[in-house]
C-alpha cells in the first residue's frame, strides 16, 4: 500500500521553539544558528484595517515567506518525523533487495510505502499525532490518499473500514508522475497524459504574438521540463509514435513578423506574417538509459545552405540542455 500524505499548511505550522531545538540537535551551531535565532526570536505582525494599523501581535509559528532559508528549515523539521518512521519497527516498509524502503520525501510531499497496512497504519497515525502536538505540523487526512496494490475486493473493503485515508482507483499521482499497479499501464497513464497536457498548453499560446526567441524559450522552459521529468522517472522507453504525434498534432504558435535589414534590402526574402511550425520534441532521451544531456533537434528547413550555416565555436543545436 502507498499513502500520499498531504501536510496542512505545512510552512505555516512549524513551531519556532521546536525548530530551534531541532537545529541544535542536528549539530547546527555558531553564527548560522544565531542568525536563525535572530530572525525567529521575536517576530511580530500587524493587521491594517481601513488604512489603520492595529496593534502588533507576536508570531510563534511558521517560516518566513520568500526567505531562501524557509524550505531548508522546514525540511530539517520534517526530517524528525521521517527519522521516527524509519526507526519504528512496527511500521513495515517494502523490501527492495536488502534494503527496506518506507518513505520518500520531497519538500512537504511525503509518500509512505507500507507492506502490512492493517498493523502499520495505526502506529503511523500515532506518530503523526505526536509530531503534530510537538512540532505544530498537521496532516490533512481529508486530502491524504491511499493506493492499494491488490485486486482482492474483500481485503480492500477491510482496509476502507480501518484506514482513515481515501482509497483511490488504480492510479495515484506523485510529483507529476502517475503510479499504476502494472508497469505496462504507465505508458497509457503518464505519456499520453503528457502529450495531452503539452497540446493544451500550446493552444493557449498559439494566438499570442511571439518572436522566435520567445518561442524557443516557451519550448525550453514550459514544454521540455515536463518531457524530461517523464523520461527520467518512468521505467519505460518512450517510443517513436509519441514523437510523431507530438510533431504532427502540435499546434502552431503565432510568430510576430519582424522586419530586418536583409528583408528590406531583398524583397524576395520577405515572407507574409503568419504561423510557423514550432520545433518538435524529437530527441528526448529514453529514461532507461539515464543519459546526461537532452537535446531538442530543430526541424530541417528549406533555407539555402549559406543562410543555415552556423558560426564557428557555437553549439551545433540551439536547444541543448545539460542536466
Amino acid at each position: 500500500m502507498i499513502i500520499s500524505i498531504d501536510a496542512e499548511k505545512a510552512f505555516d505550522k512549524v513551531q519556532h521553539p521546536f525548530m530551534i531545538k531541532t537545529l541544535t540537535n542536528v549539530g547546527i551551531e555558531g553564527t548560522f544558528l544565531n542568525i536563525v535565532k535572530a530572525i525567529y526570536d521575536t517576530p511580530t505582525a500587524n493587521i491594517i484595517l481601513k488604512e489603520e494599523k492595529l496593534k502588533a501581535f507576536p508570531l510563534k509559528s511558521g517560516t518566513r515567506q520568500g526567505c531562501p532559508l524557509s524550505p531548508l528549515l522546514f525540511t530539517i523539521v520534517l526530517e524528525v518525523l521521517a527519522t521516527a518512521i524509519r526507526q519504528t519497527k512496527e511500521i513495515k516498509g517494502i523490501q527492495i533487495g536488502r534494503e527496506e524502503r518506507k518513505l520518500s520525501l520531497y519538500a512537504d510531499d511525503m509518500i509512505l510505502y507500507i507492506e502490512n497496512p492493517k498493523d502499520s497504519t495505526p502506529k503511523f497515525l500515532e506518530l503523526i499525532n505526536k509530531f503534530s502536538k510537538t512540532a505544530g505540523c498537521k496532516i490533512n487526512i481529508q486530502k491524504s490518499v491511499t493506493f492499494l496494490d491488490t485486486n482482492n475486493e474483500v481485503l480492500e473493503k477491510e482496509y476502507k473500514n480501518t484506514i482513515p485515508f481515501k482509497i483511490l482507483p488504480p492510479k495515484i499521482k506523485y510529483l507529476g508522475i502517475y503510479l499504476t499497479k502494472e508497469v505496462k499501464d504507465l505508458h497509457a497513464e503518464s505519456c499520453k497524459a503528457l502529450i495531452k497536457e503539452i497540446k493544451e498548453d500550446v493552444k493557449k499560446w498559439k494566438d499570442t504574438p511571439c518572436s522566435w526567441v520567445g518561442k524557443i524559450n516557451i519550448v525550453k522552459m514550459a514544454i521540455l521540463p515536463k518531457a524530461i521529468l517523464q523520461s527520467q522517472c518512468n521505467p519505460y522507453q518512450i517510443t517513436h509514435d509519441i514523437f510523431h504525434r507530438t510533431r504532427t498534432n502540435h499546434p502552431k504558435i503565432y510568430v510576430e513578423p519582424q522586419k530586418t535589414q536583409n528583408c528590406q534590402s531583398n524583397p524576395e526574402k520577405q515572407k507574409p506574417s503568419g504561423r510557423h511550425n514550432s520545433p518538435g520534441l524529437q530527441a528526448i532521451l529514453p529514461s532507461h538509459s539515464h543519459q546526461d544531456s537532452v537535446v531538442l533537434v530543430p526541424k530541417q528547413t528549406d533555407r539555402p545552405m549559406e543562410q543555415s550555416r552556423e558560426p564557428r565555436n557555437q553549439p551545433r543545436h540551439l536547444w541543448s540542455i545539460n542536466l
